[in-house]
């Protein structure tokens, strides 16, 4: 399907944001190293930076762990079962993370907004508005969840073969 494809390239777009977000906090972090103990002049910016970064890097990847099927599961048990009953359980556990995300991402948006519109900042010397960091929550898990719609539609239209790291013979 046209749409599934479309959902695939923006999923991968966000994994490779992630990725670049994680190899820049990587960057800024080791520029903090060497001015710290090189030069001795701490920055006051990197820590904060690096942590919403790091904030950022995290839930927008979120999606794309499962597009990619890189979930947490016992994988020798699977391998071993009946193909109908592992989409079964594929079925089952998006429906789980589906609801988990509406969820978590409701909540993060009310306390997003409230954090907004009561103007909290970081507190720290960059003094940074807290939503910044707030919004990616209601954002990764609300991505998080067209993905698993998208998964069960992928299920129901054109399951992948069940992919396993281990030999099992």
């Amino acid at each position: 399907m046209q749409i599934l494809s479309i959902f695939d390239k923006m999923t991968r777009a966000l994994g490779a944001f992630s990725a670049w977000l994680f190899f820049f906090i990587g960057l800024i972090v080791t520029y903090e190293v060497v001015m710290r103990y090189v030069f001795n002049a701490p920055t006051i910016w990197v820590e904060e930076i690096s942590r919403m970064l790091l904030l950022w890097g995290i839930f927008s990847a979120s999606a794309f762990v499962l597009y990619n099927n890189d979930l947490i599961r016992i994988n020798m048990l699977l391998a071993v079962l009946p193909d109908r009953f592992r989409r079964s359980m594929d079925m089952v556990t998006y429906i789980f993370i589906f609801g988990f995300a509406v969820f978590i991402a409701w909540w993060g948006g009310v306390i997003a907004v409230d954090v907004w519109i009561t103007n909290e900042t970081t507190g720290s010397m960059l003094d940074i508005p807290l939503w910044w960091s707030e919004i990616v929550i209601p954002i990764g898990f609300g991505l998080l969840a067209v993905q698993c719609v998208v998964e069960v539609i992928r299920s129901i239209v054109d399951p992948r073969p069940f992919e396993t790291k281990l030999d099992i013979h």
